[in-house]
C-alpha cells in the first residue's frame, strides 16, 4: 500500500501491485501535496516493506516540481528532469552503517572486487547490491590501507560469535584492512538484524526490565531513539540495554541477543 502523508496524517492511500520490472508508477490524483510517500505491506502482512521508495517514480499530478524542494519520497531534494515526476533513487544514507567494524556472518553470497582500489571501496554501490539481494543482511567493504585492493561482500545471517566469514572486531591499520559494514533487510522486530551475541558499546541506558514482553519491548525502545544503534537483550532476567558505537570484541551467551538497527529512524 502507498500512503500519502501530510505531516503525520495519512490523507490518501492506494493498494498497488509493484513489480521489480516496473519502471514507474503514476500515483492517483488524490496524491497531492504529500510531504512524504511511504510503502507498507497490506493489513495482515508479515514484515513491513521499505519505509521509503527506491528506484520508483511518482508522478505529481498537480504541478511542476520546485527545484530544491522536499521530495515526497521522504528524503533528498526534488531532482526531476521533466518537472512532473519525482524520482526516488536508492538512498544509502537511510541505512545504519558502522566504520572500522567487522562482524562475522554465517553466509557470504558474493565477493565483488572494485576495479580501481586507489579510488577506495564505494559503500553506496555495495549497499545497493545488498539491497537488490533479499537474503543479504549486511554489506561489507574492505579496503587495504595501502589502497591496492578493495572489495565488497554481500553477507547473510551476521552477528554470530564464530562467523564462517569474517571476525568480530574493530579494524585498525595493524590489520592491514579497513572494514565498514551496513545492515539491510531487517529480519526481526520490523527493523533489526539479530544474533546470539553480547556486543559491548556505549550504553545509552542502564538495563531496563521488559515486563515479560521479551526482546520486542527492547526493539520498541530503541526504535523510539534516533541515537540508539543497537540493543542487547538478556533473557534471564528479562531486560535490555540500549547502546550505540558497537565494539565487537564480543562474547557468546545463550542468555544474550544483540539486535542492530537496520534503518535510521
Amino acid at each position: 500500500m502507498l500512503q500519502c502523508l501530510r505531516g503525520t496524517t495519512t490523507v490518501a492511500n492506494v493498494t498497488v501491485a509493484l513489480v521489480t520490472t516496473q519502471p514507474a508508477y503514476v500515483a492517483p490524483p488524490t496524491f497531492v501535496g504529500c510531504d512524504k510517500i511511504i510503502l507498507s505491506s497490506p493489513a495482515g502482512g508479515s514484515t513491513p516493506c521499505d519505509v521509503v521508495l527506491d528506484n520508483l517514480s511518482i508522478r505529481n499530478s498537480t504541478g511542476p516540481c520546485t527545484p530544491g524542494a522536499t521530495n515526497p519520497c521522504g528524503y533528498d531534494t526534488c531532482s526531476t528532469t521533466n518537472n512532473l515526476v519525482y524520482t526516488c533513487p536508492f538512498n544509502a544514507t537511510r541505512f545504519h552503517c558502522y566504520n572500522n567494524t567487522e562482524v562475522g556472518s554465517t553466509y557470504q553470497y558474493q565477493t565483488i572486487n572494485y576495479p580501481n582500489p586507489a579510488q577506495g571501496a564505494n559503500m553506496s554501490y555495495c549497499q545497493q547490491q545488498c539491497d537488490n539481494l533479499p537474503s543479504c543482511n549486511m554489506a561489507a567493504t574492505a579496503l587495504k590501507f595501502d589502497m591496492t585492493q578493495a572489495q565488497c561482500f554481500l553477507k547473510g545471517a551476521p552477528l554470530v560469535t564464530s562467523g564462517t566469514y569474517g571476525q568480530n572486531r574493530i579494524t585498525t591499520a595493524a590489520d592491514g584492512w579497513r572494514v565498514d559494514i551496513c545492515m539491510d533487510h531487517p529480519s526481526a522486530y520490523g527493523n533489526y538484524v539479530c544474533g546470539a551475541m553480547d556486543v559491548p558499546g556505549t550504553a545509552l541506558t542502564a538495563n531496563i526490565p521488559t515486563g515479560g514482553r521479551g526482546s520486542s519491548a527492547c526493539a520498541e525502545l530503541c526504535q523510539a531513539r534516533s541515537d540508539c544503534e543497537f540493543y542487547v537483550y538478556y533473557s534471564s532476567p528479562q531486560s535490555c540495554s540500549l547502546r550505540k558505537t558497537p565494539l565487537p570484541n564480543t562474547s557468546s551467551s545463550g542468555a544474550a541477543q544483540t539486535c542492530f538497527k537496520a534503518r535510521r529512524t
